[in-house]
C-alpha cells in the first residue's frame, strides 16, 4: 500500500472489468464505490438538458433540482470538513479570495459538491461521446461568462488539469454555487506590447501580493489600435456590475486607447502609463486598501519616480564597430556573425552604427570616451584616421584576416586565434553571409543581383573588381530584403547630388535592376540608388 498512489484505498474500490488473469489489476479498471455521481452519467444528463432547454433560467433550475435530489445528505451537514487533499486546500483558498473580491457568500452544498468533484476527477475516466461537444461547452461558457472566467483563473493558478467537459461542469457548479451575479466593483487590467509582457507582469504581481488582482491582455507588436480596442471591449463586455477600471499600459498607442473604449459614462476609468512590476505592486497594494481611484492614481504617480546609478569605468573596454550602408538591421546581423566567430566568450564590446552617421557626424568621439576602438567592419570605408577598416569583401575573400585577428591578441590565445581565423573564413563565406543577412532565397537573389550588376557595368562602360562586386552583392541583397519587408532607413541621407553623373548612373541603374524590381515587386528609391552610387565611387 505504501507504494500505491495516495488516492488508492481498496476498501473503497471495486473492479469494473474482470480480467482473465488476476495477477495484474490496472488502476483504470478501478472505481470508488462511494461516489455520489458517475462522471459519464452526469455529463450525459447536463448535455441532454442543455440540448432540450432553451430558457437559461429554467435550465439552471433543472440543474439545481437534479444535484440536490441526487444527494440530500450534504444539504444538512453544515459542519465544514477540513480539506484533506491538495485540490480541496487550493480550492478553498481560491473561494475565500472570490468571496473577498466580490463580497458574496457561496452556497455550502455546492462548495462541498465541487470539492467532491475535483477529487473524483483524478481517477474517474471520461469515456462518454457527445455529438456537439464544442457547442455545449461554448454555449455554457458564453451564457456564464463570469463563471467561466473564474474557472479559467482558478486553473491558471493551480496545478489541476481538467478536460473541456470537466471545466464546463465546473462552470455549472460555480453558477449554482452563488445565487446572485458576481459583481466585482473594481477591475485592474494590464496592457503591454509583446507576446507575454503583460501576462508576466500581472502574474508576478498577483503572486507576490498573494491575491488575484490583475488581468492581462498581451499586444503583439503589429497589433493595430482597432484590434487592441476590440480586445479590451470584449473583456469589458464579459464583466458586469463593475464600477471602476484601472488600466496599466506601457507606451505608444495604448496611452490613448481609452477614447475607443465602449465604457458606460457612469463608470470611472483610470489609466497609468509606463507600466512595470513595481508600479503593478504599488497599484495592487492601494487597491487592497480600498482607496478612492483618483487618490490611487495621484499616489502612484508620486511614488513612481525614476532613480539611476552611474559609475564610469576607469579602464576603457576594447570595442569593434560594425557599420553598413544598407541600414542598422544589417549591422546587427553582421555583429551576430562576428560574435559567432569568436572561439570563446570575451569582454569585447561590439557597437552597431549606420555608415553615414559614422562618416559624417563624428560619432566615434562619444564612443571613444569610454571605449578603445580597435577597428571597423563594414561595407563602405568611412576613411577615419587612426582606425583600421576591414571590409566584408576582404573577409569574403580571406584577405587581411591575420591582421584582423592580431588586433584581438589580448583577448584570445594563439590556438584560439587560429580557430578565430577558421571561423571567420567559414562564417564570412559569401553563401553563409547571404543566408544570414537575408530572409529571401540567397541563391536566386545572388543570381539576379549578379546579372543586374553585370548589365550595369556594361551600360556604364566600367569594370568593377571582385571586392567591389562582392560588396555590392551583400549591400543590394540586404536592400532588396528591406524593401520586401517594407522597412526603410530611419535616417535617409540628404540628396544634394544633382550632377549629370548621378542622373546618368540612376538611369542605367534602374534599367539594369528592372528585372529584380519586377520579380520582388519593389521600387528601389532614389536615396537607395545614391547609396550604391557612393559605394562604387568610393571603391
Amino acid at each position: 500500500m505504501y507504494h500505491l498512489p495516495q488516492w488508492i484505498n481498496f476498501n473503497e474500490l471495486k473492479k469494473t472489468r474482470e480480467k482473465e488473469s488476476s495477477d495484474f489489476i490496472c488502476l483504470s479498471d478501478l472505481e470508488r464505490t462511494n461516489e455520489i455521481f458517475d462522471m459519464n452519467e452526469l455529463i450525459e444528463y447536463l448535455y441532454n438538458k442543455w440540448e432540450k432547454c432553451e430558457n437559461q433560467n429554467q435550465l439552471f433550475f433543472e440543474y439545481d433540482k437534479f444535484f440536490r435530489q441526487k444527494n440530500v445528505d450534504l444539504q444538512f451537514n453544515k459542519e465544514i470538513s477540513t480539506p484533506t487533499t491538495y485540490q480541496e486546500v487550493r480550492f478553498r483558498q481560491y473561494i475565500k479570495e472570490i468571496e473577498q473580491d466580490f463580497q458574496i457568500t457561496f452556497d455550502y452544498y455546492y462548495l462541498q459538491m465541487t470539492m467532491t468533484f475535483l477529487n473524483s476527477w483524478i481517477y474517474q475516466t471520461q469515456v462518454v461521446t457527445l455529438k456537439n461537444t464544442d457547442e455545449f461547452t461554448n454555449g455554457i461558457s458564453s451564457n456564464c461568462s463570469q463563471e467561466a472566467q473564474l474557472v479559467k483563473r482558478f486553473l491558471q493558478n493551480s496545478d489541476i488539469s481538467l478536460t473541456n467537459i470537466q471545466q464546463t461542469v465546473l462552470v455549472v457548479l460555480f453558477k449554482l454555487m452563488c445565487s446572485k451575479e458576481f459583481q466585482q466593483k473594481r477591475l485592474a487590467l494590464i496592457l503591454a506590447h509583446g507576446d507575454y509582457t503583460a501576462t508576466c507582469i500581472a502574474s508576478t504581481a498577483n503572486r507576490i501580493i498573494g491575491r488575484y488582482i490583475f488581468d492581462a491582455i498581451d499586444m503583439p507588436l503589429m497589433t493595430s489600435s482597432t484590434e487592441i480596442a476590440d480586445k479590451i471591449n470584449a473583456y469589458l463586455h464579459e464583466r458586469t456590475g463593475f464600477e471602476e477600471i484601472v488600466l496599466l499600459v506601457d507606451m505608444g498607442s495604448l496611452e490613448k486607447i481609452y477614447v475607443n473604449l465602449e465604457l458606460d459614462p457612469q463608470k470611472k476609468l483610470g489609466l497609468l502609463n509606463n507600466v512595470s512590476t513595481r508600479m503593478a505592486m504599488d497599484v495592487a497594494n492601494q487597491l487592497l486598501l480600498d482607496l478612492p481611484l483618483k487618490q490611487i492614481l495621484e499616489q502612484v504617480k508620486e511614488n513612481q519616480s525614476i532613480d539611476y546609478i552611474y559609475e564610469s569605468s576607469s579602464r576603457k573596454k576594447d570595442m569593434i564597430v560594425c557599420s553598413c550602408a544598407s541600414g542598422l538591421g544589417t549591422s546587427f546581423k553582421l555583429k551576430k556573425i562576428l560574435e559567432d566567430s569568436f572561439p570563446t566568450a570575451s569582454d569585447l564590446v561590439i557597437e552597431t552604427c549606420d555608415y553615414y552617421s559614422l562618416a559624417k557626424e563624428n560619432y566615434l568621439t562619444e564612443l571613444r570616451k569610454e571605449n578603445n576602438i580597435l577597428f571597423i567592419v563594414g561595407t563602405l570605408n568611412p576613411h577615419l584616421e587612426e582606425v583600421a577598416f576591414f571590409s566584408i569583401e576582404d573577409m569574403i575573400l580571406g584577405i587581411n584576416i591575420g591582421e584582423l585577428s592580431s588586433q584581438l591578441s589580448r583577448h584570445f590565445s594563439d590556438d584560439e586565434l587560429k580557430l578565430l581565423n577558421d571561423n571567420i573564413l567559414k562564417n564570412f563565406s559569401l553563401t553563409n553571409l547571404m543566408e544570414q543577412l537575408t530572409i529571401l532565397n540567397p541563391t536566386k537573389l545572388l543570381e539576379q543581383v549578379s546579372d543586374a550588376i553585370y548589365i550595369l557595368q556594361n551600360d556604364l562602360g566600367v569594370s568593377l573588381d571582385n571586392n567591389t562586386c562582392f560588396g555590392l552583392y551583400v549591400h543590394i541583397s540586404c536592400l532588396i530584403e528591406r524593401l520586401v519587408k517594407q522597412n526603410t532607413l530611419e535616417d535617409e541621407i540628404y540628396l544634394n547630388e544633382s550632377s549629370g553623373n548621378f542622373k546618368t548612373f540612376q538611369k542605367y541603374f534602374k534599367q539594369a535592376f528592372s528585372v529584380v524590381e519586377h520579380f520582388y515587386s519593389v521600387d528601389i528609391p532614389t536615396h537607395e540608388v545614391k547609396y550604391v552610387y557612393d559605394y562604387i565611387k568610393r571603391a
